[in-house]
């Protein structure tokens, strides 16, 4: 049965003055609890180690808004979208502009072809562990390879988005020059490191949720996750097969289509209770998939 209005405004609200979906107001306050954790390292005189660990699980928060708001933009307003756009890019560390085209054509529009960015091929026949970490490094250069082209398509789209992407990564480079002139020591620290934690944990989670499924059909080619807590930090990202299905649909909306209309069309080994539960059950099903091809 089709997700109607009714229960899309129950999902996530009727939306506020500025906001589209009232429940972006949790995606806003994990990232003013990214900058607060960000600021407060920074200007500590006791160098705690430990807030490094929030502030990567924050970035990874930060990292998933903007995935979610290249789909849907945030704000009704669009100058407040652009002010997003370039908070998000000092949050983590990366353009948000510039992965448009990268994400939303190659990924979802040609998803595991040799167009896709993200591919899970880029790491065929390799053991999970192997597989796990070189699968970043191989992703980035393929968006590097591809960056050229990715922002020719972009300016000849869209102008506006092109000045979007330098505004962007101007702002990137000054806080990053001024960081390493104060204190190179400190940057690494408290922005280097979860910016690098937060790229490689949502662009490895691609692994884990599309690995062997290729060309099985739109509901049997990603994994899910259920659980709770991980779904509200990361609002709603486990229900990957909805998200795919449906890249419009605002992240509040994912539960309920994915328990509505998807659930019983989804095989119960495609559905882990939890993060851990996820990588266990890839890493297992990975690891036995090898072993039959070496067989045969």
């Amino acid at each position: 049965m089709p997700t109607t209005r009714a229960s899309q405004t129950r999902a996530s609200g009727t939306g506020t003055r500025l906001l589209r979906h009232a429940a972006d107001r949790r995606s806003l306050a994990l990232l003013i609890a990214c900058s607060a954790t960000y600021v407060a390292h920074w200007f500590s005189t006791a160098h705690p180690l430990w807030l490094v660990i929030p502030s990567a699980v924050l970035a990874i928060s930060a990292c998933v808004v903007k995935h979610n708001h290249i789909h849907t933009p945030t704000f009704r307003i669009p100058h407040l979208n652009r002010a997003l756009n370039v908070w998000l890019a000092l949050l983590t560390g990366t353009s948000t502009t510039g992965i448009r085209t990268a994400h939303n054509q190659r990924h979802h529009r040609t998803s595991q072809s040799p167009k896709d960015f993200v591919r899970c091929s880029l790491v065929n026949r390799k053991q999970p562990g192997t597989a796990l970490l070189s699968y970043c490094g191989l992703v980035i250069a393929q968006t590097w390879r591809d960056a050229a082209k990715d922002i020719a398509s972009l300016r000849k789209r869209s102008q506006s988005l092109h000045r979007l992407l330098t505004i962007e990564r101007v702002a990137i480079w000054t806080l990053t020059i001024s960081a390493l002139l104060l204190d190179w020591q400190r940057f690494l620290l408290v922005f280097l490191l979860p910016w690098l934690f937060s790229q490689w944990f949502l662009i490895t989670i691609n692994l884990l949720q599309h690995d062997g499924l290729e060309g099985r059909g739109d509901l049997l080619e990603s994994r899910n996750v259920a659980g709770s807590l991980s779904n509200w930090i990361f609002l709603n990202n486990g229900y990957h097969t909805a998200h795919h299905m449906r890249p419009a649909l605002h992240w509040s909306f994912l539960p309920e289509y994915h328990w509505r209309e998807l659930a019983t069309q989804i095989p119960e080994s495609l559905v882990s209770r939890s993060l851990p539960g996820l990588l266990i059950d890839w890493w297992e099903e990975r690891s036995q998939r090898l072993a039959m091809e070496g067989a045969s």
